[in-house]
């Protein structure tokens, strides 16, 4: 029979490896614990709602008004997963150089969804990663929250976030669709200074994933849009506004990013914000391309009311239609546009710092005209002779004594 004090003994070690395990499970960052899957409900449907450029962080103020944006939205909307399609915070505001402001937006940001119980996933912006935290310390803050699906994804050493997203079937647990998700928070695509851009390395991931997937029926989202953006609005019917004067988008000449998503075929719609007063979209070539609406208050307003995309998918046959649901609760019924009126230069706005220097040579050589003239004019006054060197005779008679 085992004593007493073999007894205590057993007790004490059960105790103590059960205490050590719950602590070091609790002390675990809590990434991916997040283990609902993403799947088609059982009328077939899956809803996206897109949140674009929030810019939390610049004002209180403003950062309550993001966050009854988020609750009315999904109130309205009661989507099954989040798409943080960047610019979530301002980071360039010189709040963000405090770690604990990052903590702080971060909780308003993901609250509207964590009181919902509603998934979200991010991809990043020009402004997230322009304070102190890098792109990869925001993904592991995002990856601390219950909710987030999102994943780090550097692709052949490029981007943050790019990652898939698999939907199952309603009735199985097959893959039915992917949303591909692209970190465009990268510069100097193309060698142009481009507020951001899609690497042709991110390219080869896609059509490498798309292979794999069997090119899946599949929506993707992005921040920065293609400059195909422009030509959609130049040459095709589409629905909604280009408010802003320019689209600050990026070439893909070489990286031939919507080439070869129209090429593939998988990939049915390619959505992005980043100018806050466009939100147009329309079939280009097979694919719906277009802009998001503003969501949040910080920063420059959008032309029409704070608002959301929304994205409906069905299962089978895959099919999807999306509209702007505006923080007033109403369904925008966008206005057509036809590629006959209105054009827009085909170029992409560059960051003003950025700018190409045209004027520097016109400078220069106003600079060296100046100094041309100025040493002229230094050089006549040298050959004027100075009162100092002429005699002097004093007005003043003297006499000898």
């Amino acid at each position: 029979m085992i004593s007493q004090k073999y007894l205590t003994l057993i007790f004490f070690f059960i105790s103590t490896f059960l205490y050590i395990s719950i602590i070091n499970g609790e002390n675990q960052n809590p990434i991916y614990k997040y283990e609902s899957k993403l799947k088609f409900r059982t009328d077939g449907k899956f809803k996206i709602i897109m949140f674009t450029d929030l810019h939390y962080g610049e004002f209180n103020s403003f950062d309550s008004l993001n966050h009854q944006a988020q609750n009315k939205l999904l109130d309205f909307e009661k989507p099954d997963l989040v798409i943080l399609s960047g610019d979530m915070i301002s980071g360039y505001n010189k709040n963000f150089f405090n770690e604990s402001r990052y903590h702080h937006s971060w909780e308003l940001l993901t609250k509207p969804m964590r009181d919902r119980n509603i998934p979200w996933a991010i991809t990043f912006g020009n402004h997230d990663a322009e304070g102190s935290y890098t792109g990869s310390m925001l993904m592991d803050l995002d990856l601390s929250y219950n909710g987030s699906l999102s994943q780090h994804g550097k692709v052949y050493g490029v981007g943050a976030a790019n990652y898939i997203l698999p939907i199952t079937n309603s009735k199985s647990d097959d893959i039915a669709s992917l949303v591909y998700i692209f970190d465009s928070d990268n510069e100097d695509c193309d060698e142009n200074s481009y507020w951001g851009c899609v690497y042709k390395e991110q390219v080869r991931w896609y059509e490498e994933q798309s292979e794999y997937y069997n090119k899946t029926p599949s929506v993707a989202f992005v921040h920065i849009p293609p400059i195909e953006a422009v030509d959609l609005w130049n040459e095709y019917e589409v629905y909604g506004d280009f408010g802003d004067t320019q689209a600050c988008c990026y070439t893909t000449s070489e990286s031939k990013f919507v080439d070869t998503i129209v090429e593939r075929g998988d990939i049915k719609a390619l959505y992005f914000g980043h100018d806050h007063r466009n939100d147009y979209h329309g079939n280009y070539k097979g694919l719906d391309l277009g802009y998001g609406r503003k969501t949040g208050y910080g920063s420059y307003d959008p032309k029409y009311p704070q608002g959301a995309r929304v994205i409906e998918i069905e299962q089978d046959p895959f099919t999807h239609k999306t509209w702007i649901r505006n923080v007033f609760g109403d369904v925008e019924d966008q206005p057509l546009h036809k590629p006959s009126a209105d054009q827009v230069p085909r170029i992409c706005c560059l960051p003003a710092k950025e700018t190409p220097l045209y004027w520097v040579p016109y400078v220069l050589v106003f600079c060296l005209v100046i100094i041309g003239f100025s040493l002229f004019q230094f050089k006549k006054l040298l050959s004027i002779p100075s009162m100092n060197d002429e005699p002097i005779y004093s007005s003043v008679q003297t006499h000898d004594i």
